[in-house]
């Protein structure tokens, strides 16, 4: 009996890039947008599902997904993370990166 050939893929480094404000108050709408790419030559990976403070969102062609995020008060005051993940696919392998954004009180 012959054994079945078995063909291995190496998966692709990916990355993500943050773009968000640098402070924000309990209550305030924020953009938060991220951008993931393929390390080795920075191309965009479009059609993936990204997840973070807004939940999951897929891709664009340009390799970005954003939304509006409402700061929460259960976030609390003061430098905290914002982290966002890339569960990985067949052609790239996973990453995360979070970004800290300084939280104040709000002013109502």
């Amino acid at each position: 009996k012959k054994s079945d050939p078995k063909l291995k893929v190496n998966r692709t480094p990916s990355a993500l890039a943050i773009t968000a404000p640098a402070n924000a108050k309990i209550g305030q709408s924020i953009t938060l947008k991220v951008r993931l790419t393929r390390t080795p030559d920075n191309a965009p990976i479009k059609g993936a599902n990204v997840t973070g403070p807004f939940g999951a969102k897929t891709t664009n062609d340009n390799g970005e997904a954003s939304a509006s995020y409402t700061v929460s008060s259960q976030m609390g005051t003061g430098s905290k993370p914002l982290l966002f993940k890339f569960a990985g696919e067949h052609r790239y392998l996973p990453t995360e990166r979070s970004q800290n954004i300084q939280i104040s009180p709000s002013t109502n």
